[in-house]
């Protein structure tokens, strides 16, 4: 997983061939034990590239782009 700070609020991680569920698993995991579920704190978009996770405050990408990288 190739993880990317996107601009100020949004965190991009990129999929690749060698990832497996449980790597996806631990990112999403951790950003629902953090910040809750998607809507209040964040929102995530998601594609067959990508999937970004979109912070309401700066304070909250830079934890999830710590926890995650």
């Amino acid at each position: 997983m190739i993880v990317k700070s996107y601009d100020k609020h949004t965190v991009r991680l990129s999929w690749e061939s060698k990832d497996d569920n449980r790597t996806w698993d631990k990112a999403c995991i951790y950003a629902v034990e953090t910040f809750g579920l998607p809507g209040e704190r964040f929102e995530t978009h998601a594609n067959e590239e990508w999937m970004d996770f979109e912070f309401r405050n700066e304070y909250d990408a830079l934890m999830f782009l710590m926890g995650v990288a």
